[in-house]
């Protein structure tokens, strides 16, 4: 297209009504142009979907001169390979986190369906003891001086009068299948079921098994062992004693001819499961029990090996 003007009265007049006329000209063909190239490299190269790779594409790529740190290809080298590096990371957390969910919401289920089927389900009186062990096939005295041993005590065991699984016949029964000669049963606050038992043995194993009636003197501030007894104690036993009721409890067992020994304190004082707060709050010292007059310490239950008051005693 072209325009012309007659106006001599300035030049630049001139220039300005022309120059439209180029830049309308350049508007038109470029895009002519460029969408002609597209369509024949369109025509000449099949087109199909790829999948999306990270860094610049094609037309991102452009020269960089030697002090560039970042390169082509680089994740990092551009806004939208960062984002997509924060995408997957995200994805991934979200991920193990559900697994973990899931993991810890099957694990809430089955434990505990699986602890009441053991328990419920399983019918413990049935329960026969037919085979002997002898404990000199395995048991070796510390002392090396004790070169042989006619005593296996178990010192600490219950039945079902309070929270065993084992009647105190049975009870009997299964301790002489494992070699042992002589227990001492101390149900939770009760001497029935030491009794039951020591009944049992004498009339069936008269001079074969020894039964020491006790009971484990059971509250949220300590658990002790009273042995040698023919009655439960009563005195002093709350369910939160004082001090006081703790010293009344051992001087009254002292008077009835028993012994007092101070059970299990590591799992005492171990915490309670999802919450760190001991099983029995503010459980007396073992100094704070000696001076009491307690006349020992436990210092194994099960796989528990009270080491630190081994030492101290």
């Amino acid at each position: 297209m072209s325009a012309y003007m007659h106006d001599t009265s300035d030049q630049s007049d001139k220039i300005e009504a022309f120059a439209p006329s180029h830049q309308a000209q350049n508007q038109i063909v470029t895009p002519i142009v460029d969408g002609q190239h597209r369509a024949q490299q369109e025509a000449s190269v099949p087109y199909w979907p790829t999948p999306e790779i990270s860094g610049p594409s094609i037309h991102q790529v452009k020269h960089r001169g030697p002090s560039d740190e970042q390169h082509p290809g680089d994740t990092k080298s551009t806004p939208h390979g960062r984002q997509r590096i924060g995408g997957y990371a995200l994805l991934a957390v979200k991920r193990v986190g559900v697994m973990a969910v899931f993991i810890a919401v099957l694990a809430a289920l089955v434990i505990p369906i699986h602890r009441l089927i053991e328990l419920k389900t399983f019918d413990f009186s049935t329960m026969k003891f037919d085979w002997k062990t002898n404990p000199r096939d395995h048991l070796v005295p510390v002392d090396p001086e004790y070169r042989d041993f006619n005593v296996l005590l178990d010192g600490h065991s219950h039945t079902t009068v309070s929270d065993g699984r084992l009647m105190p016949e049975q009870l009997v029964e299964y301790s002489l299948a494992q070699g042992f000669n002589a227990i001492i049963v101390t149900d939770h606050n009760t001497v029935a079921g030491g009794l039951r038992a020591e009944a049992y043995a004498k009339s069936k194993y008269p001079g074969r098994f020894i039964v020491i009636p006790g009971m484990e003197y059971s509250n949220c501030r300590i658990h002790m062992n009273f042995i040698n007894l023919n009655t439960t104690v009563t005195m002093g036993n709350k369910e939160f004693p004082s001090d006081d009721n703790i010293r009344q409890a051992i001087a009254k067992v002292h008077e009835l001819g028993g012994l007092v020994i101070v059970n299990h304190i590591p799992w005492s004082n171990h915490s309670l499961d999802r919450i760190q707060a001991p099983r029995l709050v503010n459980h007396p010292s073992v100094q704070s029990l000696v001076d009491w007059g307690v006349d020992g310490f436990e210092i194994a239950n099960q796989a528990t090996f009270d080491l630190p008051t081994y030492q101290y005693m």
